[in-house]
């Protein structure tokens, strides 16, 4: 699945890095029970997590529309928001 197909209205995870200073989405994690996380480059902990819509995290970052298909326990990776995306 890609970000893009899925339900709108479904709750994401991000970080306050990537919401509130614009840092670049540059792992995604598609997990087993079919979640998504949007993560920056940074060090997190779970204090600086933030949940939004899927809508709300494509509007965000338009570069989303261009990760590849994704199943279930897969991550796409990128070195920066010029990078093509790789399956992991």
């Amino acid at each position: 699945m890609k970000p893009i197909d899925e339900n709108r209205n479904k709750a994401v995870l991000t970080t306050r890095y990537v919401v509130k200073n614009n840092s670049s989405v540059v792992t995604i994690i598609y997990d087993e029970d079919g979640d998504w996380q949007f993560l920056g480059a940074e060090e997190i902990d779970e204090n600086d997590a933030v949940v939004l819509s899927m809508k709300e995290m494509i509007k965000h970052d338009g570069t989303l529309y261009n990760v590849p298909e994704l199943e279930c326990g897969q991550s796409a990776v990128r070195e920066n928001i010029h990078s093509p995306w790789r399956i992991k």
